[in-house]
């Protein structure tokens, strides 16, 4: 995707994005759930990103604060628990600021199994030795909690691989916005609390209607404060 400069837009290259910045992304789906039917869902993502120079050029320390599960149909509500996000592990990604034109890779995740012993494919058995307990709950894979319409709470147990990169302009010197792009989004239900949700739904990025901003803040601005700061803008 290429991005026209919006007019004002700062010129400049990667050493200006040196310092703290918050990452607020949202990532927009679709995916046919049993029962319910078909459901799109925006997953919403704060991070902090500490960018430094190395030997390596300029890098991204990518740590994730909070994930969100937003955008869903009145009759079904998701969440993920903090223990999933505090397994989350921190990353380094190396950003590239040409002329205004902000560009990363964010690099593939994998969740709920190790891609070492997987041999390059998402696990689809809880069977599989890939399979991780992610959140440490005894569950395999990571979980998901379903609360639905006039049924109880449902625990759904996935793994999933993704690979986003981000696209944008800094249209101030203290604000990137653009666009995430999902080059690879691949789901599979692995277990459920309930025989209803035990099928893997077909899911699909809607890169098209995805946003995020970066925002500069603060030097030992904390996760708990991000979102406070982010108010001001919207992606």
């Amino acid at each position: 995707m290429a991005l026209c400069l919006p007019a004002g837009a700062v010129q400049a290259s990667t050493a200006e994005l040196q310092g703290t910045w918050a990452l607020e992304m949202h990532i927009v789906s679709a995916a046919s759930v049993p029962v319910i039917g078909d459901v799109r869902s925006t997953t919403v993502t704060y991070s902090l990103m500490e960018t430094v120079s190395g030997e390596d050029g300029w890098t991204q320390h990518y740590s994730v604060c909070d994930v969100v599960l937003t955008g869903q149909t009145r009759l079904m509500r998701s969440s993920l628990s903090q223990a999933f996000i505090d397994a989350l592990p921190e990353r380094s990604v190396h950003p590239v600021l040409n002329d205004g034109a902000y560009q990363v890779d964010l690099g593939e995740v994998s969740l709920g199994f190790d891609p070492g012993l997987s041999a390059g494919h998402t696990p689809q058995q809880a069977s599989d030795p890939a399979v991780l307990d992610h959140e440490g709950d005894g569950a395999p894979g990571f979980t998901v909690k379903v609360d639905v319409w006039l049924m109880p709470t449902v625990a759904i147990y996935l793994t999933q691989a993704n690979h986003t990169f981000l696209e944008g302009e800094l249209v101030s010197p203290d604000r990137v916005v653009g666009r995430p792009m999902v080059s690879r989004l691949e789901q599979h239900v692995i277990g459920a609390s309930h025989s209803a949700f035990g099928r893997s739904p077909i899911v699909r990025p809607l890169n098209d209607e995805g946003s995020f901003q970066l925002v500069r803040v603060p030097t030992g601005t904390r996760c708990e404060d991000i979102q406070g700061l982010l108010a001001d803008g919207d992606p």
